[in-house]
């Protein structure tokens, strides 16, 4: 009888134990097929992640050119030739009537084919990109200096004066090489040693608030009013 139950005890033993060899089988298999689809799900959720982050690749040839916008949209050529093709901007005829009205220049001085009158008119209507209103002093002074640059620059290319930041569309006239303001009105100009060549044009005395002109080293004539230092 003993024997009988010590041999029952065995098969149960190995009955036990195959149990458990084949539950954690079971376990391991399922553990192993979870950790595959988890892995899977990993792979497919950083994937469209990936997806939804923006490249930071430039385009290999960009659309945009800053510059485009910067370019005249007429042929100035025909602006400072007074060219009878050429059709006038209501700025133009602004910054014209405001010009002669407050007797800065002579409306005739416009009709003479690239005079120094004609092509600061031309710049500051069409180039100039300080947008000062037409009907501002300031445009007066703006234009007087850009006909003292023009009216220098066409006998005297070579000289240091043509390499300074004068007419530069983007900046005040108050801070172009030279120039002193006081509260956005000019006050001092100084071009000294330059190589102009040239006559100073009246335009220059109109500039009541100028108070010094400093012109040495240069084959500049004309006369300066009293008031100019």
């Amino acid at each position: 009888e003993e024997k009988k139950q010590c041999s029952t005890r065995k098969i149960n033993c190995v009955a036990f134990v195959t149990l458990l060899v084949i539950v954690a089988a079971a376990v391991g298999l399922g553990v192993g097929l979870s950790s595959r689809t988890n892995e899977k799900m990993s792979d497919d959720e950083l994937s469209a992640i990936s997806s939804q982050v923006p490249s930071m690749t430039p385009p290999l040839n960009p659309t945009f050119n800053p510059t485009e916008s910067l370019q005249p949209t007429i042929d100035i050529s025909l602006c400072e030739e007074a060219n009878a093709e050429f059709n006038p901007s209501e700025q133009f005829q602004q910054t014209l009537l405001n010009i002669v009205d407050n007797g800065v220049s002579v409306s005739a001085a416009f009709d003479i084919s690239n005079s120094p009158q004609r092509k600061a008119l031309c710049w500051i209507s069409y180039f100039d990109q300080e947008s000062v209103d037409a009907q501002s002093s300031r445009l007066i002074q703006r234009y007087t200096l850009a006909v003292l640059f023009y009216s220098f620059i066409e006998n005297s290319r070579n000289s240091k004066f043509s390499r300074k930041n004068w007419i530069s569309s983007s900046i005040s006239e108050c801070d172009w090489e030279g120039v002193t303001c006081d509260s956005d009105i000019v006050t001092e100009i100084s071009a000294i040693n330059m190589g102009l060549t040239g006559e100073l044009p009246k335009e220059l005395f109109t500039l009541r608030t100028l108070v010094e002109l400093d012109l040495r080293g240069n084959s500049i004539s004309g006369t300066l009013p009293e008031d100019i230092g």
